[in-house]
């Protein structure tokens, strides 16, 4: 009984996700018309209402939603008494958008623990496939002419999707979950899986960003050795599989030259290169935003130091705007969070094959918030974060039988896999 009612209840949650970025997208295009109305907030704070409202149901949910009230009262009464800020809405919003990981992590943990984990992971897949596929509609409708840029000079599609960077670490994300999804199901059948890639590389190129772009290259070729069916191909076939993979990179850097030079974005990165160097290129300028605005934390009185300036600052790396919003207790809190999350897949690597995964996701997106920002204060990203962490510990036998189950033969293949493959004995 107590499960059938968890189980109702989720299909709430997972209803609302699954709208998550069809939200965005109006929201967007309000915002292009000059609607000023925050649906997205008001949606995402309903979430977050749901989401307390069942962690209140369990020990570890209620510690959860008690901590964070006790530090949002902390913070409150710090900006009241030492800051005084103009931004004092906007300086929780920006924290609500750190609550929402831990928030769903610890609402599907439990979830999972209390129904059936295969009906949890079902779910997990199908709200990542209809949100992956808002995306791609926003990125291609660019071609179309509708929506807008992501750079100026028309560089970039995002459709009517609106932070750029969210994007790019939301689609680092999702498509990296279904490299490792389209191989585990199609790597008998290598021409539907090229497709499926050829399919990504070109909508990351359409995005434009070169976060993305990075992610994505180094997911292609790391993301299939991670699944159990990496076999030990004779030596011939590894030459040959050096020399394609040589050839496919000749191929890539040619059309991407091509691509980015069409679309200015080469002509950007040019600028950057001949302005600071490689280190422009890769922060595009970031690291002097913080030089600009690291006096100001620095000379503030302890309590601002230790608790933020608030105000919703930022200089795109997110290391440093939490430092600056919350503090070396922000830092301290939001960061061993994320070290408990990348320990966590790192040590259930070899038990759970789902974790390299995860782990490989979370090294990226972490690494990217330091060099890019707006990725641990995304509202967008931040829904899919929690949710794909809390798969971590979801078997094998569950993530490959749900992602094959149209072909019996193959799963006793992988069953067998399984049983005898080195990662889990």
């Amino acid at each position: 009984m107590l499960s059938f009612t968890y189980k109702s209840t989720s299909n709430i949650f997972w209803s609302l996700c699954n709208c998550l970025i069809l939200i965005d997208t109006i929201n967007g295009f309000c915002l292009t018309h000059g609607i000023s109305f925050p649906i997205g907030q008001l949606y995402k704070f309903a979430i977050l209402i749901f989401l307390g409202s069942q962690l209140l149901k369990f020990k570890r949910g209620q510690w959860v939603v008690i901590l964070s009230i006790c530090y949002v009262t902390l913070y409150i009464n710090h900006l009241n008494i030492n800051i005084n800020p103009k931004l004092f809405f906007e300086s929780i919003t920006l924290l609500s958008k750190f609550i929402i990981v831990p928030w769903v992590y610890v609402y599907l943990i439990h979830l999972k623990n209390t129904t059936d984990p295969a009906f949890i992971w079902e779910k997990c897949i199908k709200c990542f496939k209809i949100n992956s596929i808002f995306i791609c509609l926003n990125i291609y409708s660019g071609l179309l002419g509708m929506g807008s840029h992501v750079y100026q000079g028309s560089i970039g599609y995002k459709g009517y999707l609106y932070a750029v960077n969210e994007i790019s670490g939301l689609g680092a994300l999702l498509a990296s979950f279904f490299i490792y999804f389209m191989y585990i199901k199609y790597h008998n059948q290598t021409k539907k899986f090229y497709l499926f890639i050829l399919i990504i590389i070109i909508t990351t190129f359409l995005l434009g960003t070169k976060t993305l772009l990075i992610i994505i290259i180094a997911g292609i070729y790391y993301i299939p050795s991670i699944t159990l069916f990496k076999l030990r191909a004779p030596k011939k076939n590894r030459l040959l599989k050096i020399l394609i993979l040589l050839f496919t990179l000749i191929i890539l850097i040619f059309v991407g030259y091509l691509f980015t030079a069409q679309t200015g974005m080469l002509e950007r990165w040019t600028y950057f290169y001949n302005q600071g160097g490689i280190i422009r290129i890769i922060f595009s300028g970031r690291n002097e935003f913080w030089m600009e605005e690291k006096g100001e934390f620095f000379t503030s009185s302890f309590w601002v130091q230790l608790l933020g300036l608030g105000e919703m600052r930022t200089v795109e790396m997110d290391q440093f705007d939490v430092l600056m919003n919350y503090g070396y207790l922000g830092i301290l809190i939001i960061y061993s969070f994320y070290g408990k999350l990348l320990l966590q897949t790192f040590t259930r690597r070899k038990r759970y094959n789902i974790s390299r995964l995860i782990f490989f996701i979370n090294i990226f997106l972490i690494s990217a918030s330091c060099v890019a920002g707006h990725v641990i204060f995304s509202g967008m990203l931040g829904f899919f974060w929690g949710i794909l962490n809390s798969m971590f510990s979801v078997p094998d036998n569950i993530v490959y039988d749900s992602i094959t189950s149209h072909n019996k033969i193959r799963i006793n293949n992988i069953h067998n896999t399984i049983s005898n493959n080195s990662y889990i004995k």
